[in-house]
């Protein structure tokens, strides 16, 4: 269960990329979007090093996988339902942003 908790969102990002980028054709979303979710991981896998081990093991997974559910489906939704590009594009910079710090929780 950890290893598809872990792998399918991240595998959902990777497979959306065609999808993102004929949606957003102006911008590079292959590139942008994979920086928008490791630079986060990166800084938050830091501070967990030093805090999470107070924290319960079921706590942080249960949390964290249920962010990961709704953060695989708005990646899918937002595109869809917001019309202005910039707006999207960038909403769904933020949304990959949460999904690496969460992702750098577990």
């Amino acid at each position: 269960m950890f290893g598809i908790g872990m792998l399918l969102p991240w595998n959902a990002m990777l497979a959306a990329m065609d999808f993102f980028t004929i949606e957003f054709p102006s911008y590079k979303p292959s590139f942008s979007l994979l920086v928008a979710v490791t630079v986060p991981l990166f800084f938050v896998q830091l501070l967990t090093y030093f805090f999470l081990q107070y924290l319960p093991l079921q706590l942080k997974m249960t949390w964290t996988f249920a962010i990961n559910t709704v953060i695989t489906v708005l990646l899918a939704l937002l595109p869809l339902q917001i019309s202005n590009q910039n707006a999207g594009y960038y909403s769904i910079l933020g949304i990959s942003a949460l999904f690496g710090t969460s992702y750098a929780v577990l």
